[in-house]
């Protein structure tokens, strides 16, 4: 198919001279169909999901619809988050390069609302906000809309869901009454039946179907773990496949922040992002995430509403979506531009039955996948040092060419020597991951296995539960814990002083491998972690407190002597 087919869509020689730049090549299922109706100025419903062109089946007809002889806004859009309203107004001024007349700005909370009240000064042919900004603006009588000729609602069923019917419909009604209204949706959920019966007329309906998303671009994987393992899995299908940019999915605010947390205890360069976050914050989040300063972006579903990532190598879920289209939306952010990407769903034995329900919806086989063991681990972290080292050998500096010359005259082999090196560059890690082998084929009775049975009860998807959304006990109860198959909430445990801190480059894998490399205790016996700037606090099981006090007091992390003690209460 060529560019022409858009044109035999009616564009204009300026739109379809702009689509050719920008690689479009024929239009996507959704924009063959939007793009007419929208262009007729009909009202419109459209169902489709996320990659499939939705943003440019509104903006290329309703930049076409815009009457360079009027002066003010003619095109608003209305969407759920920041983020989503940023992509949309780029796509808007990607299109409209060549209409040279039309002028367009995004208005949303975070930003200053002066600069906005200077941009809605030029009154600009298209606004693209969020409900609760644009609200603000027609109250104030910086934003008018007596020149309005069409009202975009994208991802219109989010909205609704995060609160946003008030004010949309606050907004709707200050639109004339002739005007067009093109609703975009990934679901047609009883709310947005209702909002198009009140104020759509006779509106066109466009449902694309749900398209085969593994055939060529996308892997889907599910594995059968436990809530306490999740972080070790996690941490397993990251390093075991060697990926560089992540999508983590949680259902709820708190299990982001304790799913972050516990990824950073493991090195992991994780950071979270939800709507309790201030914009400031998750500017910062996100532009980390899009630089590869951050690989591993944990994320609830609305607070990724818009995100666009390119070169997302998997995308987990951490927890299963509450509701069944959440997940077309969450595995659609890899695989994408031609890249193979991948999908890993953690379930417990309750939740299996909804693997097949996600396998009808996606049309796609999804496989069972087993974890690398901690021998495969290990194996591949001596075969990736031992490249590493024969790459350094070829240059290798001579000062440390006299360390190893300088054992050989106390009796120490290079061989032993070398042997040495390696085994303390490994076995801390070694040792952990054998730990958590051990902890991962234990029967499950903490409580977080009380909470996977009862999650278990959840009738399906569409039981949409609020106290869970928000952030329930049953995730409370595991916030500040190092998490994974590392932490038994049932045990007694004690709290130690380390004098050691980030002043000295310690991180929580430090601790744990040189406490379990020393003492022999499992990684998954050691509790929460705490490092400050110059001293740490580490959890210990009561009964084992004194081998560590014994122990370590003798011992070096990082090549500083350590001292523990027991903490002291505060006071």
């Amino acid at each position: 198919m060529s560019i022409r087919e858009f044109s035999s869509l009616g564009l204009s020689e300026k739109t379809t001279k702009v689509l050719g730049e920008l690689g479009y090549e024929n239009p996507t299922p959704i924009q063959a169909e939007s793009i007419p109706h929208v262009l007729a100025k009909k009202d419109l419903i459209g169902q489709a999901q996320t990659g499939t062109g939705k943003t440019a089946a509104f903006a290329i007809p309703s930049i076409e619809n815009i009457d360079d002889s009027i002066r003010g806004t003619q095109i608003l859009v209305l969407c759920p988050t920041r983020e989503l309203a940023v992509q949309v107004y780029n796509e808007y001024e990607k299109l409209a390069k060549y209409h040279t007349s039309t002028d367009c700005i995004a208005i949303y909370g975070g930003e200053s609302i002066e600069k906005q009240f200077r941009g809605l000064k030029r009154n600009p042919a298209i606004v693209v906000g969020t409900p609760g900004r644009v609200k603000d603006h027609i109250n104030r009588g910086t934003l008018k809309l007596n020149q309005l000729q069409t009202l975009i609602l994208d991802e219109a069923d989010e909205m609704l869901d995060m609160g946003f019917v008030e004010d949309i419909e606050f907004v709707l009604e200050q639109t004339p009454e002739q005007r067009q209204v093109v609703l975009f949706s990934a679901t047609m959920a009883p709310e947005i039946m209702k909002l198009s019966k009140r104020y759509l007329n006779n509106p066109e309906v466009i449902k694309i179907a749900s398209k085969n998303m593994t055939a060529d671009t996308l892997d889907q994987y599910f594995i059968p773990c436990t809530s306490r393992n999740k972080v070790t899995a996690t941490d397993r299908i990251i390093k075991g496949n060697d990926f560089n940019l992540v999508l983590l999915f949680c259902n709820t605010k708190a299990m982001v922040d304790d799913a972050a947390v516990r990824l950073q205890r493991l090195g992991h360069r994780a950071e979270g992002l939800h709507g309790d976050m201030s914009q400031a914050q998750r500017d910062r989040v996100m532009n980390n995430f899009r630089a590869g300063h951050t690989t591993i972006l944990v994320a609830t579903d609305v607070a990724a509403r818009g995100l666009d990532v390119k070169g997302v190598d998997a995308v987990i879920n951490y927890d299963i979506p509450q509701d069944l289209e959440y997940y077309v939306h969450r595995i659609g952010r890899t695989g994408r531009a031609g890249k193979k990407g991948a999908s890993y769903t953690f379930a417990n034995r309750n939740e299996l039955y909804k693997i097949n329900q996600l396998a009808k919806k996606t049309k796609a086989e999804i496989i069972q996948a087993e974890l690398p063991s901690a021998e495969s681990m290990i194996n591949q972290r001596r075969e990736l040092l031992g490249i590493e080292i024969l790459k350094t050998a070829e240059f290798v500096n001579d000062e440390y060419l006299h360390m190893v010359e300088q054992m050989e005259e106390q009796g120490v082999t290079p061989e032993i020597f070398a042997a040495a090196l390696l085994e303390k560059m490994l076995k801390k890690d070694e040792e952990i991951w054998r730990a958590e082998d051990k902890a991962m084929a234990e029967p499950v009775r903490s409580k977080g296995d009380r909470n996977d049975r009862s999650r278990g009860r959840d009738r399906d998807f569409g039981d949409r539960n609020r106290s869970d959304r928000s952030g329930g006990r049953r995730d409370r109860s595991e916030r500040g814990r190092r998490g994974g198959s590392r932490f038994e909430s049932n045990r007694d445990m004690s709290r130690l002083f380390i004098n050691l801190g980030r002043d000295n480059n310690l991180q929580p894998r430090d601790i744990v491998g040189a406490i379990a490399g020393e003492t022999g205790i499992g990684g998954n016996a050691i509790g929460e972690i705490d490092i400050h700037q110059n001293f740490s606090f580490v959890e210990i099981p009561k009964e084992e407190v004194n081998k560590v006090l014994k122990v370590m007091n003798t011992r070096m992390i990082k090549g500083n002597p350590v001292s523990f003690e027991i903490a002291k209460p505060a006071r």
